[in-house]
């Protein structure tokens, strides 16, 4: 009977064994499913962390990015404005020295143009008597009364002098046109 109650003493610390061994079996996989769950909750969060630290981080790069490139464009205006400047200046005065000397070469031409009229009926290619010129200047420069001085007048001369590739006004065709068509004529006024 000792046997026997042995066997059963044994059996039953077997059983009991083997029950505390499953249930340390099945606690341990619920440990494991627990840990599991708690692993990827933590994992979840880990990249909902990462991902709004993510956010974070390009909304800053963004920032800073707007920010250089902002102050990037600025100083480039600022020398593309310093360039322009400079090379206007640099044109004005390149302009400038170039009008002067046209304006000297036309002032130059107009001074000619103004002493030929007065200087040319005492040159040796003027054809007419000096003492029968009357100067006008505009818009005709010289009128030539020839042979009045001789007491002989043979015609009346409208004389327009032009130096170098100076060319008639629109007024000097004008007249030069009433002229040839002969729409000339003689006024009296008299005022007492």
């Amino acid at each position: 009977m000792q046997i026997q109650s042995f066997a059963i003493f044994v059996t039953i610390c077997l059983i009991v064994a083997i029950i505390i061994i499953f249930s340390l079996l099945i606690h341990r996989l619920r440990l494991k499913e627990a840990i599991d769950k708690l692993t990827y909750t933590v994992h979840i969060n880990e990249i909902d962390f990462l991902k709004v630290l993510d956010d974070k981080v390009h909304e800053r790069f963004e920032n800073w990015r707007q920010t250089e490139l902002e102050q990037q464009k600025g100083q480039i205006s600022q020398l593309a404005l310093k360039d322009a400047k400079v090379s206007l200046k640099q044109w004005k005065n390149e302009q400038e020295f170039l009008i002067r000397q046209d304006a000297i070469s036309r002032s130059q031409s107009v001074i000619i143009g103004k002493a030929a009229e007065h200087l040319l009926p005492y040159m040796p290619i003027f054809s007419y008597n000096p003492k029968e010129v009357r100067f006008i200047g505009d818009p005709i420069d010289l009128l030539i009364f020839d042979g009045i001085n001789d007491g002989n007048l043979q015609e009346i001369i409208f004389l327009e002098v032009k130096t170098g590739q100076a060319r008639l006004t629109a007024r000097q065709k004008d007249i030069r046109s009433a002229i040839n068509d002969g729409r000339v004529r003689w006024a009296e006024m008299r005022v007492d």
